[in-house]
């Protein structure tokens, strides 16, 4: 049986995911087995997920993905090449994949492929540092594009799917994989949109529209995770927000005991954030005060979240050393057993096999941990933190 992987976070799982996994199945054979690495409680934003990674887990099983593992914090949150990686070696420590999938407005692997390889050439990086040099002012991604249009001229847009899809090319470069990469192309609404599209709308819409209370966001939704959202909205478990503990974040940055190395940091960012804390009142004003063209909203987030339960720029130096069952079908079981029998890469499936992990890994779980704790107390009516680590894996029957 093929295998292949996917790198998500499914926060939600839409009906534009479910389009992808009918497209892998449809071209690829409908006898493969789909494993997913999904982000854990945080997402690449460095925003708390819009609901827990179980049950996030659960609703991509029962929509067809075979296993889920997870990709942990502080790896979940981090740039989109560390991301990208990070999820990317977790598949090869389990034994590689045949495929790795993935979603991209291109659509055009070897126009992909094309960008991916110059972006990691010696001309590129000279290039982009003298570029960084002229243009201080500007962040990662407007000078890579700015660059790589002065140098080569054609290639697909820099949107979002394709810069991920550039990522996860190199990855696979970085991690020796032997995966073949395989893309479909996105359909719908833009994957920033603020507003519903009629048919295949972006996680992002769908999210504010059920925050607001639009029901129509449903419709977006596979029955399975529709269901699961309506629960969640009628229990008033929606949504998370890091705003219910800025007092927490404040404090860290007031009494200056943060994290100078805090990754994404450099550039003047972590002080720039000791000096505005003390002009803001909430989470909103503390990052618009501190957004500039260089210092982008989503590396704002990381920084403060980073800065908040002491991630170290090591931290992220170094690939996953362990991963963590979330969900499982019968078949995605099967195909467990076989990458434990043929692999030692520390796959959790309980709370009491943390306690075997070497010592890379325990220290990387500790802060997984600690994460996760901490996003009980971003729902809307906090939970206990010790119940962060007392869930089960979904299998599904």
């Amino acid at each position: 049986m093929k295998t292949v992987g996917i790198v998500a976070e499914y926060n939600p799982f839409h009906n534009g995911h479910l389009y992808h996994i009918e497209q892998i199945r449809r071209t690829l054979g409908a006898d493969v087995a789909i494993i997913a690495v999904m982000s854990g409680n945080y997402t690449q934003r460095a925003e708390p997920a819009f609901f827990h990674k179980a049950d996030r887990a659960a609703c991509a099983i029962r929509c067809g993905v075979d296993l889920v593992l997870e990709l942990p914090f502080p790896f979940s949150s981090a740039a989109a090449e560390t991301f990208a990686q990070s999820s990317v070696s977790i598949l090869k420590s389990i034994g590689d994949v045949d495929f790795l999938s993935f979603g991209s407005e291109s659509g055009d692997i070897e126009a992909i492929r094309t960008v991916s390889e110059r972006l990691c050439c010696e001309d590129f990086s000279r290039a982009r540092q003298a570029a960084i040099d002229r243009y201080p002012e500007l962040g990662h991604a407007r000078i890579t594009e700015m660059t790589y249009r002065e140098l080569y001229g054609d290639g697909p847009a820099f949107t979002p799917n394709n810069i991920l899809a550039f990522e996860y090319l190199s990855a696979l470069h970085a991690c020796h994989s032997r995966a073949v990469p395989h893309t479909v192309t996105r359909i719908g609404g833009s994957y920033s949109a603020d507003t519903l599209s009629p048919v295949y709308s972006g996680a992002s819409a769908i999210r504010r529209a059920i925050e607001c209370g639009n029901g129509e966001a449903l419709a977006q939704l596979p029955p399975p995770v529709a269901e699961t959202v309506a629960d969640k909205m009628q229990r008033g478990h929606l949504p998370t927000s890091m705003q219910r503990i800025y007092p927490a974040i404040a404090a860290k940055f007031l009494l200056g005991n943060g994290v100078p190395d805090v990754p994404d940091g450099g550039d003047g960012l972590y002080f720039r954030l000791c000096s505005t804390v003390l002009q803001a009142t909430d989470l909103q004003s503390f990052i618009e005060r501190t957004q500039t063209k260089r210092h982008t909203r989503s590396r704002i987030r990381r920084v403060i979240l980073n800065t908040l339960l002491g991630v170290t720029s090591s931290d992220l130096s170094v690939f996953p050393r362990y991963t963590q069952l979330l969900g499982a079908s019968p078949t995605g079981l099967s195909l467990l057993k076989q990458i434990k029998d043929r692999t030692d890469f520390p796959i959790l499936t309980k709370p009491s096999d943390a306690d075997k992990l070497p010592d890379g890994a325990m220290r990387q779980k500790a802060l997984s941990d600690l994460a996760d704790r901490l996003y009980c107390l971003t729902l809307p009516v906090p939970s206990e933190p010790y119940s962060a680590l007392t869930y089960t894996p979904y299998i599904h029957k």
